[in-house]
């Protein structure tokens, strides 16, 4: 029983990690594009001295740190996908640098 008990649970601590593997990757994944697309809004479409007032009407969900951290996600993607995702969280990511 004993020995049967430690394969199953080998088996199963093996499986949650991948898929906690999984599930980190998609969540930097998903920061990824939500920087991007803030980066380009920022950089490209919102005037200097309007980007605040436009977080806070449009995504005041999220705050301004928020954002800039999804941005460094965004822009310093190279760093954090060459780091084990199972290692790393989205403050993992800001303090990758920087």
């Amino acid at each position: 029983m004993l020995e049967s008990t430690l394969i199953t649970y080998t088996r199963e601590i093996l499986l949650a990690h991948e898929e906690i593997k999984e599930a980190s990757k998609n969540i930097l994944e998903k920061a990824c594009e939500i920087g991007r697309k803030l980066y380009t809004l920022k950089k490209y479409h919102i005037k200097h001295g309007k980007w605040l007032p436009y977080l806070k009407r449009e995504l005041p969900e999220l705050s301004e740190r928020t954002c800039q951290v999804y941005m460094l996600v965004y822009e310093h993607q190279d760093k954090w996908k060459s780091v084990a995702t199972t290692d790393l969280t989205l403050a993992g990511v800001r303090d990758l640098n920087y």
